[in-house]
């Protein structure tokens, strides 16, 4: 049995300072860090992160790959969706 208090409170700071970092995986290599500029990372800035900086990378090293990003509103994005589904 436990000996802290299961109903115990922790106080977090509200709009902390924080980075944003983007990393990609593969069997050959990773990509990355990308470090975002913005604060709070919405589906448009990463959109261009895939679109500008990924893609042209894993084109370059001619690798057949898997997508796998989870449910986060950035990766869920309309835009984001939309281009991943031409492309």
């Amino acid at each position: 049995m436990g000996t802290e208090n299961p109903k115990s409170v922790v106080e977090v700071a509200r709009d902390s300072p924080k980075v944003n970092v983007f990393c990609a995986v593969s069997t050959f290599k990773v990509y990355g860090p990308f470090f975002f500029s913005e604060q709070t990372v919405t589906g448009i800035p990463f959109l261009d992160v895939l679109t500008e900086w990924l893609l042209p990378q894993l084109n370059d090293n001619n690798a057949d790959f898997i997508l796998q990003m989870d449910g986060t509103p950035p990766h869920f994005h309309r835009h984001v969706r939309e281009f991943l589904n031409q492309h």
